[in-house]
């Protein structure tokens, strides 16, 4: 070839083509395929030899130019294709097909063609009933002249949106990615909604297929905006369209609007639910962006859970993108879990001292749980693509929906007119007797019969919407007998009047075919708008900086006499926490300063005045500068703020002179201005040595301002005279108890404004308070009761429970402002605080318990029972109150400001008149229990805890306190398995389990009656005989249940109740290759009894305790024997639930016990016996443990200490069983 030859010799291109096919193949599915082989192709692409064509070619095997392409030709043993050509003719005439066949959706119905053949091929297949998925794809091939994948993956997208397809089976989960099974497992059929809006082959365009033997639509007759419900999503060659799912009903709306002239919105709405952000979304065109994020709630202070995810997500890639997010440091989570089922769950357990409101920013700046999308609305009409806005498309689908109906409108009414027309012919043709004529039963032919009857019909032409021809008079003659026989006049006329009616009713909707065309949407949202609410939540997104949310998890260090600075230099100054995304910013004392990306290790130069993490649009970081203008010249302050600089390009805070230096320098959060003292070096003729200056006084101004002028003279020295306070106003200060920090950035609970003097109050739950700044940097202490900002004039009120006295005190004081932690319940460490307000008319209620309970209740007006005091006096008891251990009250704040009178209950009258000595013996007793009632009433109020209600808010405490006995605990031993379903031996292995169990006495009744709940899990692993296979057990149990304590000596107690209890497990034999496990379940009813004596070994307190239970009815789960669990997944559950009864459910637990008590902890030495055995379905299943346990047991208070709280009371009630 020469060098000017403007042909290319071809490589072999059959593999490339193929390629190319595949790729076609994937834009065939629809919404997210991408056909990588649609791209423009390089030169070098086609710069091959076709040896095989050039092979043929020189054989003669092509034996007629037509047998090549236009721009192709044979150069003596080589077939060469001219480039201009192959561009016209193939990449082109590709590209085109792509575009219009492929992947971009139709304007009219919205579908593309692989999507229009499937609807099309399941109407032909339509018969109500489900068809295999297999089988449409089969049927749909006759339309389609590609691959059945393409076919299946397209109908399984259709089939997830759930508006057109009813489907059956495992559709896979557009949550989690999950594929469909096999075509030939799952099953669909049209749905309601697509057989009344897509189909109507009166109006149907048709065309041949591919092939020429079907006819298939051009467009269906689509009768709803499909487009703009669906979505669509697909890549062409040259373009690609992006078009987002809107919401059914807004869409209906929106069509209604704009049929009556009305504005209207539309915003996309995905079925993964989550969060949109709507401002640049530009209608649906190009150049328009999206923002999507997740759902994400808190669960607890260290678990969030993702509960919708972004559209194009999975579960799978976003929790990806949260792991990849933690290995490079960018967050601190634990672990993540994924309980996506049919709606989306994923728990992020986040890392001791997270925020968890930090991590959530985190999550969106960092993870998938934001995702960014640019819409692009390209449809094809009329052949060609065209780029249009969601608006247009549904004015087009709207005016095209107008059209289709009003075309339907028009047929019917032909249909109707026709059917009129026939009955006033056959009307009169049987009235007038025709059929009788001696004309026409003599008639020697069919056209002199016709010839007759055209005669006869002349009166009644005139009446007739249209001429009558031949074929209505043939059509007349094939009226049978029979017919004419039952020929009824009135009916004829009932007919006609019905036809007639019906034309005017079709005359009138197609007179007002726009109130039509809004009736027919409004019908279709009543009909099936509730299935479609929006899942969507619109609302504006705040922009997540990616530095201010990303954990600081590196640590920055400084060279000093080198110059470096890095997270690497570990043996050198440590300068601050930093995250990987941070900018510093570094002071140099020549004036100089820059900004630079935190790295490993940069060399930034020595001289280093300043360093820390550059906060950009930083408003409040004041800068307070005295700077020298060049070698000997005068002194200048300025105060400044760095808003943003230029990444790694030098500015300077002096005007700019050689040998200028920086002599003071104070970086201020807050904008804190102090007070300098200058100091200047002594010289003749000056007086004043020494002045100071106050920066308070000095503007903020732009970074590149020269300053005020502070002296000429030659300085000896710059001291702070006095720190400063914020010269830029209140800082909304938050508080964030997942970390227990304060912050400026809104995470937490609001505490309010404060300025630069204001203080932060924090009051402990341990009765002790103290004060300090709003610094960020503060740490706190987790026994937090309340934190706020510091009000030396708020007046609160406690109640507390003096250890001293051994009495309650009620007290109201002010705090006063201390940096020191000071108690002010008391000096004593013991003294208990019981409820704190800060509510100015406090009132407390006292409702009295049994055996007082039919006394009124008794209110406490603490304004007007105590003064306000100091915090330290020790307050105020109510007169004649001291301890009552055996009754039960319990105090609460009225809602009312009323003080309600208690009320006498006098004794019944004897009906008969006693003697002088039974009056004065019942007299006696009558004072007597009057008497013991007051002294209740009285030892009530100093025993009970009392609630500190705010304003119109009213909580009950209880002062029997029902302490929590927890029990954690371990057993190891032996087990025993057997299971006739899995194997007909026994197996022997080991036996282990975890348990909690949480007991304590019932508020109803404390002394007698106690419940326990017990959560456990087991497992066990055991061998058979031979031990050569091994059978796992796992299993779970929770159970509840209550007991009756009889107390009968001091030392011995015993019990009898009962519980209900759910167990669940399985077994696991990996020898039995098609079904190796079998699962277990039970639910049941049954009684328990334990007993315990308490003693002294020498010096150390134990308690030895039994217990024992036994089911005694209830429900348990056994399959028939050799029915495989997929058969039970498939619907055969036949005899899987059986009632439990001795007889076929047997069980004992047994344990024995021996507490020993260290303090406050004890140590739970014990043995454990559990035998399990079940029958049914000739199935028997025993399992026997043998074990010895091992617990920590704890006893604590289940009181929260709040504001609105009550502290443990004086009276406490345990249970141990």
């Amino acid at each position: 070839m020469t060098e000017n030859d403007d042909t290319i010799q071809p490589r072999e291109t059959d593999g490339a083509s193929d390629a190319a096919n595949a790729g076609a193949a994937e834009a065939d599915t629809g919404d997210t395929a991408m056909d990588k082989n649609a791209e423009t192709k390089d030169a070098d692409d086609f710069d091959i030899v076709d040896e095989e064509d050039s092979e043929a070619a020189a054989s003669g095997n092509i034996r007629d130019l037509d047998d090549i392409t236009a721009a192709s030709i044979i150069e003596g043993d080589a077939l060469t294709h001219h480039l201009r050509g192959m561009y016209r003719c193939w990449f082109l005439e590709y590209a085109s097909y792509v575009i219009l066949e492929r992947a971009v959706p139709h304007i009219q119905d919205g579908l593309k063609p692989v999507q229009r053949r499937i609807l099309h091929s399941m109407k032909t297949l339509d018969d109500g009933r489900f068809n295999k998925v297999a089988n449409i794809v089969g049927n749909t091939m006759q339309y389609h002249p590609h691959g059945d994948a393409s076919i299946k993956d397209a109908l399984v997208q259709l089939g997830q949106k759930e508006l057109l397809v009813e489907t059956q089976g495992n559709w896979g989960n557009i949550l989690t990615g999950a594929s469909a099974a096999a075509g030939r497992y799952i099953e669909a059929r049209l749905s309601p909604f697509a057989l009344e809006t897509l189909y109507d082959d009166k109006v149907t365009d048709w065309t041949m297929s591919y092939d020429g033997r079907k006819k298939e639509p051009v467009t269906l007759p689509t009768k709803f905006p499909l487009l703009l419900a669906q979505g669509a999503e697909g890549i062409a060659v040259g373009l690609s369209s992006r078009i987002m799912p809107h919401n059914f009903n807004e869409i209906i709306d929106a069509a209604v609007a704009y049929l009556r002239g009305e504005d209207f919105e539309l915003y996309p709405d995905f079925p993964t639910g989550g969060m949109l952000d709507v401002s640049k979304y530009n209608d649906g065109r190009r150049g328009g962006r999206i923002r999507i994020r997740a759902k994400i709630e808190k669960v607890d202070n260290k678990t969030i859970a993702i509960t919708e995810i972004p559209y194009g997500k999975t579960t799978g890639t976003v929790i990806d993108s949260i792991l990849s997010a933690f290995e490079k440091g960018k967050i601190k989570i634990r672990k993540v879990e994924d309980h996506t089922a049919q709606e989306a769950r994923i728990l992020v357990y986040l890392q001791p001292g997270t925020s968890s409101d930090k991590t959530i920013d985190a999550l969106y700046a960092f993870s998938f749980c934001e995702v960014s999308v640019s819409p692009n609305c390209c449809v094809i009409e009329d052949r060609h693509p065209r780029f249009l806005g969601v608006s247009d498309v549904l004015r087009y689908s709207v005016d095209h929906t107008r059209q289709i109906l009003l075309r339907e409108l028009q047929i019917e009414l032909d249909e109707v007119n026709e059917a009129l027309y026939f009955a006033s012919l056959e009307k009169y043709f049987i009235e007038k007797r025709i059929y009788k004529d001696k004309e026409y039963e003599q008639a020697p032919d069919l056209d002199a019969a016709v010839a007759h009857i055209d005669k006869r019909l002349e009166p009644l032409k005139a009446k007739l919407i249209r001429e009558v021809t031949r074929d209505d008079i043939v059509k007349l003659l094939e009226i049978k007998m029979r017919r004419i026989l039952r020929f009824n006049a009135d009916e004829a006329d009932r007919r006609i009047a019905n036809y007639l009616d019906r034309i005017s009713r079709i005359n009138d909707r197609i007179e007002h075919l726009t109130q039509y065309t809004i009736e027919w949407f409004e019908r279709l949202k009543e009909k099936y708008g509730q299935a479609y609410p929006r899942r969507t939540q619109l609302r504006n997104f705040d922009t997540i900086e990616a530095a201010t949310v990303a954990e600081a998890n590196e640590r920055l260090y400084i060279n000093r006499k080198e110059g470096f600075i890095g997270t690497a230099l570990k043996n050198d100054e440590f300068v601050c926490n930093c995250s990987s995304l941070d900018d510093v910013i570094i002071f140099y004392k020549d004036g100089r300063y820059k900004v630079v990306r935190v790295s490993d290790k940069l060399s930034v130069g020595t001289n280093i005045l300043y360093l820390a993490v550059f906060k950009r649009k930083d408003e409040r970081t004041i800068y307070n500068v005295i700077y020298q203008d060049g070698r000997g010249g005068a002194y200048y302050m300025k105060r400044f703020a760095v808003m943003g600089l230029k990444r790694d390009t030098e500015y300077n805070l002096t005007k700019g002179k050689d040998g200028s230096r920086v002599v003071w320098f104070s970086a201020n959060a807050n904008g804190e201005a102090e007070i300098v003292k200058v100091t200047l070096k002594p010289r003749p003729r000056l007086k004043t040595l020494q002045f100071d200056v106050d920066f308070s006084k000095l503007a903020v101004k732009g970074r590149a301002s020269g300053g005020n002028l502070v002296t000429r003279n030659e300085v000896h020295r710059f001291s702070l005279k006095e720190k400063g306070t914020s010269t830029l106003g209140g800082r909304q200060v938050w508080f964030d108890r997942d970390v227990l920090r304060l912050n400026y950035d809104g995470r937490g609970r609001y505490l309010g404004e404060f300025q630069g003097t204001d203080l932060i109050l924090v009051i402990l739950k341990n009765g002790e308070y103290y004060t300090g700044d709003f610094n960020v940097t503060n740490h706190y202490e987790d026994n937090i009761l309340r934190i706020e900002k510091f009000n030396s004039h708020k007046v609160w009120t406690a109640i507390l429970n003096d250890a001293d006295q051994g009495y309650p005190y009620l007290k109201r004081f002010t705090f006063e402002a201390s940096t020191r932690h000071q108690r002010f319940v008391g000096a004593d460490d013991k003294s208990q605080l019981i409820a704190l307000s800060d509510h100015l008319g406090a009132r407390f209620r006292i409702t009295f318990g049994a055996p007082d309970d039919f006394r009124d209740p008794m209110v406490v007006d603490v304004p007007e029972f105590i003064a306000v005091k100091s915090f330290k006096a020790r307050g105020k008891r109510p007169r004649g109150m001291w301890l009552l251990w055996k009754n039960s009250s319990r105090v609460k704040c009225p809602r009312k400001a009323t003080m309600t009178r208690p009320r006498k209950k006098m004794p019944p009258k004897s009906k008969s008149s006693p003697n002088a000595v039974t009056m004065k013996s019942e007299t006696k007793s009558m004072v007597n229990s009057v008497c013991s009632k007051i002294v209740a009433v009285a030892a009530l109020l100093c025993t009970l805890p009392a609630v500190a209600m705010s304003p119109g808010i009213a909580d009950t405490v209880s002062v029997v306190m029902r302490p929590v006995t927890s029990s954690y605990g371990i057993e190891v031993g032996s087990a025993h398995l057997a299971d006739t379903y899995l194997t007909p031996l026994h197996y022997d292995g080991w036996h282990s389990a975890v348990s909690y169990s949480r007991t304590q006495a019932m508020s109803f009744d404390p002394e007698r009656w106690s419940m326990r709940l017990t959560l456990g899990g087991t497992v066990d692993h055991t061998q058979n005989p031979a031990r050569n296979a091994t059978m796992w057990n796992f299993d779970f149990e929770a159970s509840w249940g209550m007991t009756r304590r009889f107390l009968i000596t001091d030392a011995v107690s015993a019990g009898i109740g009962g519980y209900t209890a759910l167990n669940a497990g399985a077994l696991y034999l990996g020898r039995n290759g098609n079904n190796p496990a079998a699962a277990k379940g039970a639910w049941v009813v049954g009684v328990s009894g334990a007993a315990t004596y308490a003693m002294r070994v020498g010096r150390l307190p134990v308690t030895w305790g039994l217990m024992a239970a036994m089911p005694l009815t209830g429900a348990f789960f056994s399959p028939q024997y050799g029915q495989l669990y997929y058969e039970i997944y498939l619907g055969d559950r036949r005899g899987l639930a059986h009632v439990a009864w001795p007889g076929n459910y047997r069980r004992i637990d047994a344990r024995a016990w021996a507490d020993l008590h260290f303090g406050g902890t004890t140590l739970r030495l014990g043995y454990h016996f559990d035998l399990r055995s079940t029958r049914a379905n000739d199935i028997t299943t025993r399992s026997v443990t043998h074990a010895f346990s091992v617990a920590v047991v704890t006893r604590w208070l289940s009181v929260p200490m709040t504001s609105t709280t009550t502290a443990p009371g004086s009276r406490i009630v345990a249970a141990s069983y």
